[in-house]
């Protein structure tokens, strides 16, 4: 017993008490009834009373005492009645205990929520703070940004708006001159026509034409040609007799371009209208009307004749070499 570890210091551990019970069980089995009895009583006052009056009605049972079976039977009855209240007892503490721990435990679980809680609506604030902040930047930067960009655009339309204001000015100078050089080539051109024109009336006064019947002025036939000039007016062409009029006012007036003219084998009938038209001031469009003929036609047979009068292969020198006639 000793060396069973029941014991401390000669004195039996409270808590192992029912040691007793056990060793009284065995004395009745030896057949020992009195130490049997000895190690009930070592329980009686103990946690171990209902086991105690249980070994003790055994005891008394085989000693036939009925008094003692009595007794120890209502002891009995009280110890189990102490046992389930200190069970209830247990059981209620242990309920309310697990409820404590339970409410503990919601009330834990609720603290750690409401911490999460706490800690993700802090890291939300922070995360809201740092994109606002990161925005805030990027805003600036990109105000800044456009700002610079707008400038620069500015900067840059003024400098073509500029440019072009120069361009415009330097253009404006050349029209003014261009249009006092126009103006004085259209004067002078002007005074030449007004010259010539004083010339044929002085020649008009003094000739009269060969065939009395065609008798015209020079205005009358000019006018008369003009009215071909005028597209899709008459589908017309000068006739055969306008020609020949036209021919003998040239003869009459223009004597040296006549001659020069007709006695060229090499110029034709064509070559010989268009020679007259020009120098009497038709434009190529207007002859090309008159003549019912495309400008190309028109220019191929003015650069033809240039050929073959003064040796120039362009068409726009003829009136020029015609005039001077």
């Amino acid at each position: 017993e000793n060396k069973s570890g029941l014991f401390v210091d000669e004195r039996i551990v409270p808590e192992r008490m029912h040691y007793y019970y056990t060793k009284g069980l065995y004395q009745i089995g030896i057949g020992k009834i009195d130490a049997a009895e000895y190690y009930f009583r070592k329980l009686l006052g103990s946690s171990f009373d209902y086991e105690a009056c249980k070994g003790l009605i055994s005891v008394y049972r085989l000693k036939m005492d009925i008094d003692s079976i009595s007794k120890y039977s209502l002891l009995s009855e009280k110890a189990m009645d102490d046992i389930l209240s200190r069970s209830q007892a247990e059981a209620v503490i242990q309920a309310k205990s697990l409820y404590d721990y339970n409410r503990m435990r919601r009330l834990a679980d609720a603290s750690k929520l409401r911490e999460q809680k706490t800690l993700f609506a802090v890291y939300l604030i922070i995360s809201v703070v740092i994109v606002l902040g990161i925005y805030v930047v990027w805003y600036i930067w990109s105000t800044k940004k456009r700002n610079r960009t707008e400038k620069e655009r500015m900067r840059h339309i003024y400098v073509l708006l500029n440019n072009e204001l120069s361009e415009s000015k330097t253009e404006l100078e050349n029209i003014r001159k261009g249009c006092i050089s126009i103006v004085e080539m259209k004067e002078q051109e002007l005074e030449e026509l007004q010259k010539r024109v004083k010339e044929l009336e002085e020649q008009l006064q003094g000739n009269k034409w060969a065939n009395g019947d065609f008798v015209r002025t020079y205005e009358d036939i000019v006018s008369c040609f003009k009215r071909y000039t005028i597209p899709n007016a008459s589908k017309s062409s000068p006739t055969k007799s306008e020609w020949n009029t036209l021919s003998d006012m040239v003869r009459t007036f223009f004597p040296k371009l006549h001659s020069l003219l007709s006695q060229r084998k090499d110029i034709s009938e064509q070559e010989f209208k268009v020679c007259m038209l020009i120098y009497l001031g038709f434009k190529t469009g207007e002859i090309t009307t008159i003549l019912d003929t495309s400008m190309q036609s028109v220019s191929n047979t003015k650069a033809s004749v240039s050929r073959k009068l003064f040796n120039e292969k362009s068409a726009a020198s003829l009136y020029r070499n015609l005039s001077k006639m």
